[in-house]
């Protein structure tokens, strides 16, 4: 069985596409761990009114309080019973209904391997592209999107996240799995999409703070203090482009940086 969890509090406007996307999926050996919160919005009654959707479903709707999102994560996964868990968490959605029966048709083949992963459509201001993995870089940053990853329940119980961090805690979970040996194995499938629109950019210099110290908690970071400093200013200017910048231009920066430099894939609207 397959575990899809989505954490979410005071979303209401993304809850019920998310829901949609995980309940219609036609693969049916799943099961949906919806943790909320305590939303005080309206998602809690738009979840509700989800489930009475759809009643074959196995889902189950856990609304406490929690410390953040990678502590609600953690208590998540305590409530589900599948083999697999995925985190697919509001605003995020699967990309068409038979992702999970194109990746688990083949389950016996990954006996061996403690995650599966794969690519993610992403959305901007400007088109859809796809981001493709790509676990060469696992030792500089994050090598694929944490909605295309699917952890064996007894690796997040026994590896759970970091709730030290705010924003980097997915990295340090996979890497503590990449440097403990287990095994990962790229199913070659794209897996979910997800809007980068919604990615703040208040949050540059201290999304690389975060990864700098998932490194060197690896003991893989090879900066200086430097090179350290060089990169906090580099994402400090970043932030303020962003800001000052148009979003026609922003639009044609982001599409040089994701097809030159990024190597992502166009697929259009």
């Amino acid at each position: 069985m397959v575990s899809i969890v989505t954490i979410v509090k005071n979303d209401k406007q993304h809850i019920e596409k998310t829901m949609r996307s995980v309940l219609t999926q036609k693969y049916l050996n799943f099961e949906y761990v919806i943790k909320d919160g305590l939303s005080t919005d309206g998602t809690s009654e738009i979840i509700k009114k989800m489930i009475e959707q759809y009643p074959k479903r196995k889902i189950i709707y856990v609304n406490v309080k929690d410390g953040g999102i990678y502590d609600a994560m953690n208590q998540a996964v305590t409530y589900c019973s599948g083999n697999w868990i995925n985190f697919m968490n509001s605003g995020d959605e699967f990309y068409n209904t038979e992702v999970l029966e194109k990746i688990f048709d083949k389950d016996s083949e990954y006996k061996t391997y403690g995650v599966l992963y794969g690519d993610v459509v992403v959305s901007d201001i400007a088109d859809r592209a796809i981001w493709a993995a790509d676990i060469s870089m696992i030792k500089r940053k994050m090598p694929f999107c944490h909605q295309s990853c699917f952890v064996r329940r007894e690796l997040l119980i026994q590896f759970p996240f970091n709730i030290n961090y705010k924003i980097a805690a997915d990295y340090n979970n996979i890497l503590d799995l990449y440097t403990n040996g287990i095994e990962f194995f790229f199913y070659n499938q794209i897996a979910a999409c997800f809007d980068l629109m919604g990615v703040s950019s208040k949050r540059f210099a201290d999304r690389y703070r975060e990864r700098v110290s998932v490194l060197k908690n690896h003991k893989l970071y090879e900066g200086t203090k430097f090179t350290y400093a060089v990169g906090i200013c580099y994402e400090h200017i970043k932030s303020i482009a962003d800001h000052l910048i148009p979003d026609f231009a922003k639009g044609v920066v982001r599409d040089w940086y994701k097809y030159n430099i990024k190597q992502y894939k166009r697929i259009g609207k």
